[in-house]
């Protein structure tokens, strides 16, 4: 078993950009909702992050639709301990900048002007998230 955790890396799961038609003096309320969902084995644990945004996640009209997920594979070293929620906590913490990178160059990519996603609370990103009850979703 290795003595520390370690980011093994990332990939895209999934991502989707459809630009909706944009009305004259048209106000845009853009509320994104996040999933996140982990998995644990015996050396090593994935971490899934989704982004929604759009119509489909708030009332509000968005100039966007926009669904990302990307996935982050650490390894567990010894240095978890009894603070397994800890390390999951810091984890997906570590992952959401990768999530916010893919979403920037997702809609600069597209022609319009970057959407960049608003940093979040860690604590509230994996509130309630653990091995035995692994998904959350929130706003």
């Amino acid at each position: 078993m290795e003595k520390i955790t370690k980011f093994l890396g990332y990939r895209v799961e999934e991502s989707s950009f459809k630009l909706r038609p944009i009305k004259e003096n048209e106000k845009f309320a853009i509320s994104p909702r996040y999933f996140c969902a982990i998995k644990a084995a015996a050396d090593r644990f994935t971490a899934t992050l989704t982004v929604e945004i759009g119509e489909s996640v708030s009332p509000a009209p968005a100039p966007f639709d926009l669904k990302a997920t990307i996935t982050g594979t650490f390894l567990i070293g010894e240095d978890v301990g009894t603070e397994k929620e800890k390390h999951l906590k810091a984890a997906v913490s570590a992952l959401f900048p990768y999530l916010r990178a893919f979403v920037s160059t997702l809609t600069s990519s597209s022609g319009v002007p970057p959407f960049i996603l608003p940093f979040i609370n860690g604590d509230m990103m994996t509130a309630g998230l653990n091995s035995n009850a692994p998904t959350t979703v929130f706003n």
